[in-house]
């Protein structure tokens, strides 16, 4: 308020002298001020009294700007007390972005080595079997024969539950029919071939299992990788080393916490019996089996089918009337692998053609059946999965889709689950420690596939 009254006091005509004499004041020497060009001048020696007003009024506007200058500066120190400025919002702001985007670092971390342990490929062996697969790696084999097998642990299956997968081209694995058995998988596939006429593959009473004639090796026979290592796991279940059991006995199966269920054992032909005798070489083989009552057959006096701890199912080549033939089947123990897309037809007929007695799976290509899938099965595709798996149901036939999406991850696993929620008998797999152990729906978590 004095500042303003002081400013006041100063003559009218005199103010925007005074003015401009002020800010020149800040750049002149205090005892020469320079006066502004408006301020009236005299030729000569400056009168007493012009100079003595000239240095009142100066003094007047320089006490008026100080007290300005001071109440400004009071005003502005007390509103910092309560009102932050621009720099330490700033400031502020930094410091809670980056707390912010440190515990989000953290918790990223926490959640990506979670998963990476949840996704590991191996879990420590509380199995036998397991065990057993990292002692045949070990000894760097790819054979589960009965030397490798041994001793044989009790607890071979244990807190191993069979599910409904299968085990797509099985002889790739790292240790076949084991790795599956390991994970629960209770359907396996091998591809069955002939001597080709090649040296090292030219014995005429073996079945070769590969993908390829190619891929044929001389170990890597049906015998060798499937029928001998599921006799003596077995035999060993049931007890039957020494003596062969009662023919009343019960027969057990592979995995202990569901004695009951079956081993699918799904032969691909790829020569056709009617130019070669992979047939009669095949029922051979399967004799160790049929003596020791693990087979599934089909029992014509009481008309149903009897399960046994081997389902064995036929494709590819072989050709149904084979398997529906007394003569080629006389034990009527080899089941067909029908085509699912004929089986809506197949059910209206007075008599069906593939049903309980001569077929156990019913399978097609996916996009066959449905066209090409591509993020996921639309709504209408979904339709037909349900239409498709509920005809090969009321057959009572599992249902499965083979050549369905590997990659992307998230497709392959959102296909699965919808596969499964619609119905499918079984999942056909080729990522097994995936699909059997791993929860699908995290497989895609925080928008990566991190699952093998």
């Amino acid at each position: 308020m004095n500042s303003a009254l002081e400013i006041l006091q100063v003559p009218n005509h005199m103010q925007s002298k005074h003015w401009s004499l002020a800010s020149e004041e800040l750049t002149s020497p205090p005892n020469f001020p320079a006066l502004s060009p408006g301020y009236p001048q005299h030729h000569g020696a400056s009168s007493p009294s012009s100079t003595s007003e000239v240095d009142i009024q100066r003094e007047l506007l320089r006490k008026s700007m100080r007290l300005y200058s001071d109440d400004q500066l009071s005003l502005l120190s007390r509103k910092r007390w309560w009102q932050w400025t621009p720099s330490r919002r700033t400031i502020l702001v930094f410091l809670v972005l980056t707390i912010a985007s440190f515990l989000g670092i953290i918790t990223w971390f926490a959640l990506i080595t979670n998963f990476l342990r949840r996704f590991s490929h191996r879990d420590n062996p509380a199995s036998g079997v397991a065990r057993l697969v990292n002692n045949i790696t070990l000894s760097q084999s790819t054979l589960a024969s009965r030397q490798s097998l041994q001793p044989f642990p009790s607890d071979f299956t244990r807190d191993i539950i069979p599910i409904t997968c299968h085990s797509h081209n099985d002889y790739w694995r790292q240790i076949p029919l084991l790795d599956a058995i390991s994970v629960g998988c209770a359907s396996v596939e091998a591809d069955i071939w002939v001597s080709t006429g090649r040296s090292d593959i030219s014995n005429k009473t073996e079945l070769y299992v590969g993908h390829s004639a190619g891929s044929l090796r001389s170990e890597k026979t049906f015998q060798s990788l499937y029928i001998d290592p599921l006799v003596y796991i077995l035999d060993q279940t049931n007890g039957m080393m020494a003596t062969p059991l009662p023919a009343t006995a019960p027969i057990y199966g592979i995995f202990e916490t569901n004695p009951n269920s079956t081993m699918v054992l799904l032969v691909d032909f790829k020569n056709s019996p009617r130019d070669t005798d992979i047939w009669g070489l095949f029922q051979n083989q399967l004799q160790p089996l049929r003596e020791s009552r693990y087979l599934t057959y089909w029992n014509m006096t009481r008309n149903e089918r009897v399960m046994g701890p081997v389902t064995v199912v036929v494709t590819g080549d072989a050709p149904f009337d084979l398997v529906n033939n007394s003569t080629t089947n006389p034990h009527q123990d080899v089941f067909f692998d029908a085509p699912l897309l004929e089986l809506e037809g197949d059910a209206a007929q007075s008599s069906p053609k593939y049903t309980t007695s001569t077929s156990y799976y019913a399978s097609v290509d996916l996009s066959k059946a449905v066209g090409k899938v591509w993020f996921s099965l639309t709504h209408s595709q979904l339709a037909k999965v349900e239409k498709q798996t509920a005809a090969a149901r009321d057959a009572g036939l599992l249902s499965r889709y083979w050549d369905t999406p590997s990659w992307p991850v998230s497709v392959r696993n959102t296909v699965w689950e919808q596969l499964f929620r619609q119905g499918a008998g079984v999942l056909n797999i080729d990522e097994l420690w995936t699909a059997t152990k791993k929860d699908w729906r995290f497989c895609s978590a925080v928008g990566w596939g991190i699952c093998p």
